[in-house]
């Protein structure tokens, strides 16, 4: 599983960046050879006495293109959406040394794979952005479009996707601005819990149980709490915001579960923007084994968790400390898996289920149904598939 992340260190600003989103999988997973694409700016505190370079020219633009469906039914977590709550967008934030562009592209999308991770990138290749220098994340937002089901509701929405990231892509490269940078880190205390648990006979379940369930012994870890934040001035534009927070968005499909909506992430944004008068985007921490808890109790939690991050976001802007930016750099990353995805015969018995739905495919011409696939071999998708064949191979 790839993993998106922005590390944030007083001392310099390190944006780690990966083309892919974590799913909501019951194991852990890594990546096998999997390649991050890694945007770094250099930063120092300018009460570094050490630092002796003139301040390096820096250049930020944003735009956000709404990526709502617009028909329906469209996939929403094994269910059909029938209804819009709040729309769900595409974020993109382009910065610039002068020289140099890298881009940042937050969705609230359940995940980032297949068809519209292909598009987002042929988008920024055509406007001459190199893939190392593109970061792309999603919220992990179950009540999105799950898109990798064959409906005519999927096709509709991706041809909208393809034009409104594109649009979003441009926008924010005209956008770029002189900008000046801040950075600053807060605790969100007791509003994430991880999901691993240690039961009484020593197994680990990764599920969402009370802790006052049978078996239970404790916790495997506990949650990061900390909020990252980046804040560019920009002078004659309203300024922009870049968050990094870890946690599960999944609450709104309890309480709404065939409405398209941006779960907490959009009463984050919307108070956030509202608050401080700024521009806000939002990107996911790895979020594997991270859901929200109920220390925020009762329906809408999700609307309650948002607006706490509100106030958690300005703790940091008001602790935040001046950084010097530098040039942007772009390096990759190779990393293996020390976790055997093939045991149990897994790996083949995925190689058996992709090379029959490619037969199917060359003879109909038509793609297998998600549903013939889990009926016959228990994936959920060919990406499923797909993703056992990378990890294990």
């Amino acid at each position: 599983m790839l993993k998106k992340f922005i590390a944030l260190l007083l001392g310099g600003i390190m944006l780690f960046s990966a083309i892919s989103c974590t799913g909501n999988t019951q194991e852990p997973e890594a990546t096998t050879a999997a390649t991050e694409a890694t945007v770094m700016t250099t930063a120092a505190t300018t009460n570094d006495t050490t630092q002796k370079k003139e301040p390096q020219e820096f250049y930020v633009g944003y735009a956000r293109a709404d990526i709502s469906p617009k028909y329906f039914p469209v996939p929403n977590d094994n269910a059909d959406a029938t209804s819009n709550l709040n729309n769900i967008y595409a974020t993109v934030v382009a910065v610039s040394d002068g020289e140099q562009k890298a881009l940042f592209i937050s969705l609230d999308t359940l995940f980032v794979m297949g068809d519209v991770l292909a598009q987002t990138l042929a988008a920024t290749k055509s406007l001459g952005i190199r893939d190392e220098y593109v970061f792309v994340n999603c919220t992990h937002n179950h009540s999105s479009v799950r898109y990798n089901r064959n409906t005519s509701g999927v096709t509709l929405w991706l041809s909208k996707y393809k034009t409104a990231i594109k649009t979003a892509i441009t926008e924010a490269l005209d956008d770029l601005s002189p900008a000046t940078a801040e950075i600053g880190r807060s605790e969100s205390d007791n509003l994430a819990f991880v999901r691993r648990y240690y039961m009484n006979d020593g197994s680990v379940r990764s599920i969402a149980m009370p802790t006052n369930s049978s078996g239970y012994a404790k916790h495997e870890t506990e949650a990061d709490p900390e909020m990252q934040v980046i804040r560019f001035n920009r002078e004659g534009k309203k300024d922009v915001v870049m968050a990094n927070w870890q946690a599960h968005a999944a609450h709104a499909v309890g309480d709404f579960p065939t409405t398209i909506n941006a779960d907490f992430v959009h009463f984050f944004r919307e108070g956030v923007e509202e608050k401080y008068d700024v521009l806000f985007a939002y990107y996911q921490g790895a979020c594997a084994n991270i859901n929200l808890n109920s220390y925020i109790y009762g329906a809408n939690s999700f609307i309650r968790v948002g607006q706490k991050l509100v106030d958690v976001l300005g703790d940091a802007l008001e602790n935040s400390k001046s950084a010097t930016l530098g040039k942007i750099n772009a390096e990759k990353i190779g990393f293996t898996s020390n976790i055997d995805h093939s045991k149990d015969g897994e790996l083949a018995k995925a190689q058996n289920a992709l090379e029959e739905y490619n037969t199917y495919y060359s003879k109909t011409g038509s793609n297998m149904t998600n549903d013939m696939i889990y009926q016959k071999f228990g994936y959920n998708s060919k990406y499923h598939i797909t993703s056992i064949i990378r990890k294990a191979g």
